[in-house]
């Protein structure tokens, strides 16, 4: 009985009547099935659809007519590597068929990498022919995009299925830009993948957004706007490694991203959600903050704390500069180490506050707030520092720009030649 039962599964009696439980292919967005009508697959595509190779072996009569959906993508969906094979070998499917979106089997089979679509890159490779450069219309991304945004973290499976896609018979542009402008090197940063990163700079990935053409296609409504810098997704990421493979290969420090953040904004933002995250707090957050300080200092030129100030001291389109974001976060180590490669509190964010202006609070024009929390006292007393002789828990204050501090008058006499260059009234603080 239990022969009969099997037999029975690959007769296109069984397939004409499990035709309707099984899930037609369409578009949700990602390239996966949904639940649609399946009355017009017919038996032959339902059985590449449910990944049943003896079926499709045996209905190989019924195979559909031209405008049918692709055997060879249900087939990448149902995730049958061999049942692949046999439709690429013995049926000889076109392997860079387009569906109804202009995805190819390839294409599908990147976009369902994480889930097992590793095997079917393989033998959708080794076809004669295959070719990696074809876009899907809705997005504008490349198998090698599908790929890198949906791998896991320093996997050796990924790093086998992006050499793969290099070496078929047309590989895929390392510099081509989807709809939203990213490469593969975007979605590797954004991964925090380091070996992946590494190789596709072997393969000439361009480092720096400003290098790219932003995309043009007839799909597109509007221009697509600049990409993010690849070095603030790897820092975003919170993967040191991805961050210091891109600094080892030459990516620039000091290129500010979108509105104006720079990558020391971006490691400093970082370090303060870690702070405030338990399991970031035995760890050195500080860590990437380190590492682009050194790096500004190479930039620079030899690493002297005067070379490396106007970049510590850059403001975003807010005003905002890396030490207003390490005093927001009330992040005291952070706040020292910035302020120890030069980091100034004199200067004022587009609302006219200084950095320890956002350490106290604003509470209906009174500064500050009544009773600080420990951390947020710690950054005060750091913060205040003289600003002749860098001594901590100044308490005398400039009187024109009420920012700078002393801790003698001695020391400001000292700095009065140098001070008055830079001294202001301060601004009217907004609300």
């Amino acid at each position: 009985m239990e022969l009969e039962a099997k037999a029975s599964l690959d007769t296109p009696e069984f397939l004409s009547r499990a035709l309707k439980r099984l899930p037609f292919l369409s578009s949700d967005g990602d390239g996966h099935g949904r639940g649609d009508d399946s009355d017009a697959l017919g038996p032959y595509l339902a059985a590449c659809q449910a990944g049943c190779e003896p079926s499709c072996r045996l209905l190989g009569q019924f195979a559909p007519g031209p405008d049918s959906p692709p055997p060879l993508h249900l087939a990448v969906l149902s995730k049958n590597e061999h049942l692949v094979c046999h439709l690429l070998r013995d049926c000889h499917y076109d392997v860079n068929q387009r569906d109804m979106y202009g995805r190819t089997a390839l294409w599908l089979a990147c976009n369902a990498f994480a889930h097992g679509g590793g095997k079917m890159i393989s033998c959708l490779a080794d076809a004669p022919g295959c070719d990696a450069t074809i876009v899907d219309t809705i997005s504008g991304s490349t198998p090698l995009h599908e790929v890198c945004s949906h791998c896991s973290c320093d996997d050796g499976e990924t790093l086998r299925a992006v050499q793969q896609l290099f070496f078929i018979a047309h590989p895929p542009s390392v510099n081509q830009q989807d709809h939203h402008g990213w490469t593969a090197l975007h979605y590797a940063c954004q991964k925090g993948h380091a070996k992946l990163i590494q190789l596709l700079l072997s393969r000439n990935a361009s480092l720096h957004a400003t290098e790219l053409t932003p995309p043009t296609s007839p799909s597109l409504s509007s221009p697509v706007p600049p990409p993010p810098s690849p070095l603030i997704l790897a820092i975003n990421s919170g993967r040191d490694i991805a961050v210091m493979a891109l600094l080892q290969s030459g990516a620039d420090p000091s290129l500010p991203g979108k509105g104006g953040l720079t990558p020391l904004m971006a490691a400093v933002r970082r370090a303060g959600v870690a702070s405030r995250d338990r399991e970031g707090r035995g760890a050195d957050r500080l860590s990437p903050v380190r590492m682009v300080l050194m790096a500004l200092g190479e930039v620079a030129g030899g690493g002297e704390k005067p070379m490396i100030v106007p970049f510590v001291n850059a403001a975003a389109d807010n005003g905002y500069t890396a030490l207003h974001f390490a005093a927001e976060a009330r992040d005291g180590p952070c706040v020292a180490l910035l302020q120890e490669s030069g980091a100034t509190v004199a200067i004022r964010n587009g609302l006219g506050r200084t950095p320890l202006d956002l350490v106290q609070g604003f509470n209906g024009g009174e500064w500050p707030i009544p009773g600080l929390p420990k951390e947020a006292v710690e950054c005060v007393t750091v913060m205040k520092r003289c600003g002749a002789c860098g001594k901590i828990g100044a308490d005398l204050l400039c009187l024109k720009c009420g920012v700078t501090r002393y801790c003698s008058s001695v020391c400001q006499k000292k700095d009065f030649n140098a001070h008055k260059r830079v001294c202001r009234d301060p601004p009217h603080l907004a609300p």
